[in-house]
């Protein structure tokens, strides 16, 4: 029932919002149909899951004499009516000319799994003990996604050790230049030891929980307006006094803006965590708890990828030479304005036989650069390193 609430709302969200900010140039208008297109297709994947699974529990209730509850079956049919609607949703196909990306991508399954498995935790709590396959259906999936964790960090290995070196540790920015797998395994322990202490249910702990509903919401602002304040000190430096803020400050930025972006997805998995304690059961905590806090799990370790990836655009003296033997400088095409809340980032756009893009740039290039080192693996053509310090410090 519950994720039947969720998903018709996300419906009618989709089928009611209109993107109407402005294109800055054509790879911006491409990129906005692209997004539109993606959220669509993970969206209709979530909503055939949700029919799949809710099939599988009318069966199990039918099977065992269970009477349907009144408000299942309503918000079942509201859920239905709407994803009907948007499924009739007329489309307007387009030939993507720039972008030459997939419609998913590993960070789009990784979104999918936790979605699948919070779809299934809703439907743990069918009467008299029915709701056990879903619970051994959770379970398979939280497998199944810590696999798909293992596979990427073997994907990655170049970028992961157990435990790193001196020569691993940056000092000045206090940085290890390594996916670490014994944090990793912590993170792992942290996550279930956890839930496990939640399922402890000691009295009065929703006391402690809206606490820390509190203080993550606190540090969220906190960091949020730290964030505003270093944007607007970078913005003045660069366009009123002339000054290079230098590739320390630009690292730190960057860590800053994806940390805010975590912590986030932490208040989100929080509250959704501990809600489906109380309002669905124990057995959904554990799944929802397990499957959410996995994806963040992901996101650090993708995080940290990108950083460690981030530090060598900024310092080429770290990129492995014997690999990245292809040296190219290309005209830039596009610039790329990346919006959230008052936050203006941008990326550089290099259209190619393979679209290059930059990191994540603090401030607009346009007047800066016109054009673009490119450093590119010759095993993989699609594994590139923009060249980014000249941005940030004067040479």
């Amino acid at each position: 029932m519950y994720s039947n609430i969720i998903i018709t709302l996300i419906n009618v969200l989709l089928f009611l919002y209109k993107d109407k900010s402005k294109n800055d140039n054509e790879y911006t208008k491409e990129k906005k149909y692209y997004y539109q297109e993606k959220e669509k297709k993970i969206i209709k994947i979530a909503n055939i899951f949700n029919v799949i699974i809710n099939v599988i529990a009318i069966i199990i209730m039918l099977l065992n004499s269970i009477k349907l509850d009144i408000i299942y079956i309503i918000t079942l049919m509201i859920y239905l009516i709407s994803f009907i609607i948007i499924s009739l949703k007329k489309e307007h196909k387009k030939r993507l000319k720039i972008i030459n990306k997939k419609y998913i991508t590993i960070s789009d399954i990784a979104i999918i799994l936790s979605s699948i498995i919070f779809i299934i935790a809703c439907h743990t709590n069918i009467a008299n003990n029915n709701g056990l396959l879903f619970v051994a259906l959770g379970l398979i999936l939280i497998l199944i996604y810590i696999g798909f964790l293992i596979y990427i960090i073997i994907k990655e290995k170049k970028y992961t050790c157990y435990n790193s070196s001196e020569e691993d540790y940056f000092l000045d920015i206090k940085f290890t230049k390594k996916i670490e797998l014994n944090k990793t395994v912590n993170y792992v322990i942290y996550i279930f030891t956890t839930i496990l202490f939640v399922l402890i249910k000691i009295p009065y702990m929703f006391i402690l929980y809206i606490l820390v509903e509190i203080l993550l919401i606190y540090i969220i602002n906190k960091k949020y307006k730290k964030i505003i304040n270093q944007s607007d000190k970078l913005y003045k430096k660069i366009s009123i006094a002339n000054e290079s803020p230098g590739i320390v400050y630009a690292f730190q930025f960057v860590k800053d803006i994806l940390l805010f972006k975590k912590l986030i997805i932490l208040l989100i998995i929080y509250s959704l965590s501990i809600l489906s304690m109380y309002i669905v059961g124990e057995s959904a905590f554990v799944l929802i708890s397990s499957g959410l806090y996995l994806l963040l799990l992901y996101n650090i370790i993708i995080d940290k990828k990108y950083l460690i990836r981030y530090i060598m655009s900024l310092n080429k003296e770290l990129i492995d030479k014997k690999s990245y033997t292809i040296d190219i400088t290309k005209k830039i095409n596009y610039i790329d304005k990346i919006k959230f809340f008052k936050i203006t980032l941008y990326k550089i756009i290099i259209q190619d036989n393979i679209n290059y893009e930059s990191n994540i740039i603090l401030y607009d290039p346009e007047l800066i650069i016109e054009e673009l080192n490119i450093k590119i693996n010759k095993s993989n053509l699609e594994d590139y390193i923009t060249i980014e310090n000249i941005l940030y410090e004067e040479e």
